[in-house]
């Protein structure tokens, strides 16, 4: 798996999206230790995001231990954690894969481009008498 990035973590977070449009755009203009502190801060985000939904999921599942439909466990909280850790990170690597695809398809769009191009001005048909 890549890296996750500072710019995958802010689309990610539940946050306004011209503030996200407009921390997006400056990002590359910023400097290293603004760089740094937004880092910090989408990653405490992040964090807090995962114990929030977390949190969440734990209770609805209290309610069904409650109404017989699941089993208590010593490590259901963790279990729970782990899960809703997976989704996020999922939801990240299908972005890096969505980022991926877009990328090649611009690449191959390029070069097809161009070869379209050189053949149409290497054609024959296409010289100058």
């Amino acid at each position: 798996m890549q890296r996750i990035t500072v710019k995958q973590l802010l689309n990610l977070l539940p946050i306004e999206d011209k503030l996200r449009q407009d921390v997006l755009a400056e990002f590359d203009s910023y400097s290293d230790g603004q760089r740094l502190s937004l880092s910090k801060l989408c990653w405490m985000m992040f964090y807090e995001l995962i114990d929030a939904e977390a949190q969440y999921e734990f209770k609805k599942a209290l309610v069904d231990i409650k109404d017989g439909k699941r089993k208590l466990s010593e490590d259901l909280y963790q279990q729970i954690e782990k899960q809703v850790s997976m989704k996020f990170m999922r939801n990240i690597r299908d972005e890096q894969e969505a980022d991926l695809l877009e990328e090649t398809r611009n690449k191959l769009k390029t070069m097809i481009t161009e070869k379209l191009a050189n053949k149409i001005n290497s054609s024959p048909l296409h010289q100058k008498p």
